[in-house]
């Protein structure tokens, strides 16, 4: 008896692990889902803040500006080529304007003013692939994107299978 109790304890450990992954954190690092174009639309921002994107893990001043107030909708597409990948802006503030992202197509948002970068806004998934992306300048949905999983959250998952694995090990051994 008690093991079924140590065994049905385990399993909701692994299904609580699984749901911290889920509700975990959203990290500001994206792909696109398809190779189609990508639809990034705003609210009104304020002090002349916008809304670009950069190649993740690169420097924000190097980005794309997408939308701001006047260009309140953007749309960009991702394309592979021999293994390095390149972000066009279809239409927005860089218009016909186009960012390597190496051979990942991995890919950052961010928010500026020309001087100051917000790269960690408040990001919250919407479902179907949209994001919102918030800071106390502006409101951002991102439409037909990819959260790239967290890496922790995976540890974690893994942490409890592993501890499912050695409950059932300790099982075996005291028979």
């Amino acid at each position: 008896m008690r093991n079924k109790i140590v065994l049905i304890v385990g399993v909701l450990v692994l299904f609580g692990c699984y749901a911290v992954t889920v509700n975990a954190a959203i990290e500001n690092h994206f792909l696109p889902t398809d190779g189609d174009s990508n639809y990034v639309m705003s609210n009104p921002f304020t002090d002349n803040w916008y809304f670009g994107v950069f190649d993740y893990g690169g420097d924000p001043a190097s980005g794309l500006k997408l939308v701001q107030n006047g260009v309140p909708t953007a749309l960009f597409t991702v394309t592979e080529d021999n293994g390095d990948f390149t972000l066009k802006v279809l239409s927005g503030i860089d218009h016909q304007q186009t960012l390597a992202l190496g051979n990942t197509g991995e890919f950052s948002f961010y928010f500026s003013n020309g001087s100051d970068y917000d790269i960690s806004p408040d990001i919250l998934y919407l479902g179907s692939n949209t994001f919102q992306f918030k800071n106390s300048k502006g409101n951002v949905f991102g439409v037909d994107i990819a959260a790239v999983p967290i890496p922790g959250s995976s540890i974690l998952l893994l942490s409890g299978l592993i501890g499912l694995a050695t409950l059932r090990t300790r099982k075996n051994k005291n028979k």
